[in-house]
């Protein structure tokens, strides 16, 4: 195993071989990676895994392999023959696998299928000394500052979202403190991923973080290497509560497309009609809760295939009563969300 892992992009964590499994699945956070011995129960660890919101890649390594390769697609799975393919084989193809988690945990941003709702069309900001200047103007001004990350709800990616202000900034770290949700600080791990939004000149600014510490009402966090300006920021519906959409597609008959993600000028959603940007339709919004039915128009922004189905980002443009039951929802929505928190 030594010989497949030589890598030096993610901090390691030895645990009990007895005991791992279990611990990965249920300490697990997006972009952590674990080397789990499975025996005979391998399909009990993928079915568990994938119940968790766990969506791989996995792999299975073994010189005599004895697994049904055709059971594997749908967990997402791969078997990794040692005496097929070869060791030197194997090692790339773990390295590779590897490296690009550690990328992707270095980058919370960054979304197998995008966020529309989240980040506009401006370069980001990579000026080291700009980027301080806004630092220190959210810290003196004790500015609010939005701390988010991912959660699970029903096996679906949910974030969780809390308000805190910033205490001090330092050269290589950034502490925050005063967090207006408790449980958000419970929720917290050492090198777990997580975004952080403030406003600065009336511009909302964002950018992806690792957590560097957790204290007694602090947490410190890494100093962003850069800001991108940001949307209005979306929330994910609750999977037995889906939010139900409906596009007025010319020649197509009436369909149900998965809503992502939606705030109250905006909605993200998935299909797999090809739908060309910046075009506008027709879409009908059913919420759950307030109960209530939103006809609106709205444009597609965003765009991007996701293997499963297309990505999409629209601008919504609402009447100011549709508008109020939309921001009812989300705020609804946020509170269900931090409640989950206290289950984690």
């Amino acid at each position: 195993m030594n010989d497949l892992l030589r890598v030096t992009e993610l901090p390691l964590r030895i645990e009990r071989r007895d005991q791992l499994g279990d611990l990965f699945l249920s300490q697990s956070a997006p972009g952590d990676v674990a080397v789990i011995g499975l025996d005979d129960d391998y399909l009990t660890f993928l079915s568990t895994a994938r119940e968790h919101g766990i969506r791989g890649p996995i792999l299975l390594i073994a010189e005599e392999p004895t697994i049904v390769t055709g059971d594997l697609h749908r967990y997402n799975a791969l078997v990794l023959d040692l005496k097929r393919i070869g060791s030197a084989e194997v090692r790339n193809i773990v390295h590779v696998v590897l490296k690009l988690a550690a990328e992707r945990n270095g980058r919370a941003d960054d979304n197998t299928c995008g966020d529309p709702g989240d980040r506009s069309d401006e370069a980001p900001i990579t000026d080291v000394l700009a980027i301080q200047e806004r630092l220190d103007h959210v810290q003196k001004k004790a500015l609010p500052v939005i701390l988010a990350f991912e959660t699970r709800q029903e096996g679906e990616a949910v974030t969780a979202r809390g308000i805190c202000t910033i205490r001090e900034v330092l050269n290589e770290a950034v502490v925050l403190h005063k967090f207006k949700q408790s449980l958000l600080l419970r929720s917290m791990k050492k090198d777990m991923p997580v975004r952080v939004y403030f406003t600065y000149k009336h511009r909302n600014h964002g950018s992806s973080v690792s957590v560097r510490q957790v204290a007694a009402g602090e947490l410190t966090i890494s100093v962003p290497a850069s800001l991108f300006i940001t949307r209005e920021m979306r929330i994910q519906p609750n999977p037995n509560r889906p939010v139900v959409l409906y596009v007025n597609i010319p020649n197509e008959p009436t369909t149900q497309f998965r809503v992502m993600d939606i705030s109250t000028r905006g909605i993200g959603f998935l299909c797999s009609r090809d739908l060309p940007v910046d075009r506008e339709y027709s879409m009908t919004i059913m919420l759950p809760d307030p109960q209530a039915v939103v006809v609106t128009n709205g444009t597609i922004r965003f765009k991007k295939d996701c293997g499963d189905g297309i990505r999409y980002g629209a601008e919504i443009r609402t009447h100011p009563w549709d508008e109020e039951n939309l921001a009812k929802y989300v705020m609804k929505r946020e509170a269900e969300i931090v409640g989950l928190l206290r289950n984690l």
